[in-house]
């Protein structure tokens, strides 16, 4: 068993996220409201992924602040 980053492992689950979005997007019925309802609940999983993903980062260790300092 590999052991992975957090980093890796979010971007493992993001990858798993859009194939599965892509794949309901794929098998859509047209004019299908309930196709509404999951394309939108997997775009919003995806956001909150996303944050999590560069909350990730950002705390990482060895992460530098790169903002301008006056």
């Amino acid at each position: 068993m590999t052991l992975h980053s957090p980093t890796e492992n979010s971007l493992a689950v993001l990858n798993h996220k859009i194939l599965e979005a892509d794949s309901q997007v794929q098998n859509v019925k047209l004019g299908g409201h309930q196709t509404c309802l999951s394309i939108n609940r997997l775009w919003h999983e995806l956001c909150d992924m996303l944050r999590r993903l560069l909350d990730i980062m950002i705390t990482a260790p060895g992460h530098h602040d790169c903002s301008i300092q006056e």
